[in-house]
């Protein structure tokens, strides 16, 4: 998570708010709105991109790396969303079919 507004220090930084908070902030409701269908699996991949991203929010301040190290978070995080998402698309499909 971050950075923050109030860390916004250059267009860069301002760049990698907007680019990974909005799509963030889309991929989280959308995950917490199918939490309850997770496998335990699932659910403990989304525990470990919590974890994950909490650490290097409490022990990282340098903005560059912290943007590398979120690459490991993002993985499963997408995984998961890209999974319920296109099942999400092909049931629409199937129900428009019938």
């Amino acid at each position: 998570v971050g950075p923050f507004p109030w860390q916004v220090t250059n267009g860069a930084t301002l760049l990698l708010m907007v680019s990974e908070g909005v799509i963030f902030i889309f991929v989280a409701f959308y995950l917490l709105k199918k939490v309850k269908h997770f496998s335990e699996v699932e659910f403990y991949l989304l525990i470990q991109v919590i974890l994950w991203f909490m650490l290097i929010c409490i022990s990282n301040d340098n903005f560059g790396t912290d943007s590398r190290l979120r690459i490991v978070g993002w993985i499963p995080l997408m995984i998961i969303f890209v999974k319920y998402l296109s099942e999400g698309i092909v049931n629409r499909k199937l129900k428009k079919e019938k």
